[in-house]
């Protein structure tokens, strides 16, 4: 994909706050991504990532080799409808880690896990002492 046509996608993102998962794919001359390799990616994600929901796979970017390169088969696209997903953008460059991300304003944001701190522990750490 060229760099405009990249940029036009993710400037039209930042109208609005998105979720969107990067799977970098093997670097190989031909590779087909299939409805299997989605499901075992999702499947390691779902066990690894703390943070990952199928809510992320709204935008999947597919990181890797050239467009040219990269065949995503009709059942594989099938899937990740199923899965929630509502567009696809493919990235040569490896600028991004596989996993999930929030789009915020045109930018991959990291995503966190947040937990309640009934123990104040975070206020105790962060907060200055009085004197």
């Amino acid at each position: 994909m060229d760099l405009s046509k990249q940029q036009r996608i993710l400037r039209s993102l930042s109208r609005e706050f998105n979720l969107a998962t990067v799977f970098v794919l093997p670097k190989e001359d031909s590779f087909k991504v299939t409805s299997d390799y989605i499901r075992q990616q999702v499947s390691k994600y779902n066990e690894l990532d703390d943070v990952f929901h199928n809510a992320f796979l709204a935008t999947v970017v597919l990181q890797g080799p050239g467009e040219d390169s990269v065949t995503i088969t009709p059942e594989a696209r099938d899937f990740l409808h199923s899965l929630g997903m509502r567009r696809i953008i493919r990235e040569e460059s490896n600028v991004l880690l596989p996993g999930p991300y929030a789009i915020v304003e045109g930018h991959f944001r990291d995503v966190w896990k947040l937990v309640d701190d009934i123990n104040g522990t975070c206020m105790v750490t962060l907060k200055p002492q009085s004197q």
